[in-house]
C-alpha cells in the first residue's frame, strides 16, 4: 500500500546527466522537480497530472495557454493520437509526382507550419 504524497520527498538518481546526478523531488503540491546535483539554478518542474498525460498520450498541453486538451481519438492507434513529422512530409512532397504548382503550394503550407511551431 502506498502512502499519500503530503510532504516533499527528495532522492538522488544513480543515472547521470552531463556527469551530474539528478535530484528528484516529489512535491506536496503534486509536482515533480528535477535538478542537477551541485547546481543552484536550472531546476525543471512539472505537475504529476501533466506528466502522466504527456507520457500516456491521453492529454495534450497547448503551448500558448497552458490548458490541457483531451484530443479527438478518431484516427488514433491504441488511444494515442497519430503524429506526423512535418520535415518527413516535406521531404516526401519534394520527391512526389505532383505537378510543380501543387507541390510548391503544399510545400509552402508545410513550411509555414514548421515556422509556427518552433
Amino acid at each position: 500500500m502506498a502512502t499519500k504524497l503530503n510532504k516533499n520527498v527528495t532522492r538522488e538518481s544513480s543515472s547521470k546527466y552531463k556527469d551530474r546526478e539528478i535530484m528528484v523531488t516529489l512535491n506536496d503540491d503534486q509536482s515533480i522537480t528535477l535538478k542537477l546535483k551541485g547546481l543552484k539554478s536550472g531546476s525543471q518542474n512539472i505537475s504529476l497530472i501533466d506528466l502522466y498525460g504527456e507520457l500516456s498520450g491521453d492529454l495534450e498541453k497547448t503551448k500558448d495557454s497552458g490548458t490541457i486538451v483531451v484530443p479527438n481519438q478518431t484516427g488514433s492507434i491504441k488511444g494515442k493520437p497519430k503524429m506526423i513529422d512535418l520535415n518527413a512530409l516535406r521531404s516526401i512532397n519534394a520527391i512526389s509526382m505532383l505537378d510543380l504548382e501543387t507541390m510548391t503550394k503544399f510545400d509552402g503550407i508545410i513550411a509555414e507550419l514548421l515556422r509556427t511551431i518552433k
